[in-house]
């Protein structure tokens, strides 16, 4: 557990040196695949998220309109016309 934010840093950095050397791939460009793989994620993610909130407005649109057309076609009650 870090105990300030520079001790977090070397501690990151420390895991980062060995995950590198476990993979055998230089460090530089260990490192560059990382940043693609969190950058794809995110990506997909946002993806993901954006249809999700797109197919819940259009449900909820087409929700809307069909309750309007529901209620535009309810007979209306007529009343009888008062006669003196």
């Amino acid at each position: 557990m870090a105990r300030s934010p520079l001790f977090g840093l070397l501690q990151r950095a420390a895991r980062i040196a060995a995950a590198s050397n476990a993979s055998g791939e230089p460090f530089d460009e260990f490192v560059e695949r990382v940043q693609a793989q969190r950058i794809d994620a995110s990506r997909r993610r946002f993806l993901r998220d954006g249809g999700a909130v797109g197919a819940g407005l259009l449900v909820a649109s087409h929700a809307g309109a069909l309750q309007l057309a529901t209620v535009a076609s309810r007979p209306k009650a007529v009343t009888p016309a008062c006669v003196d």
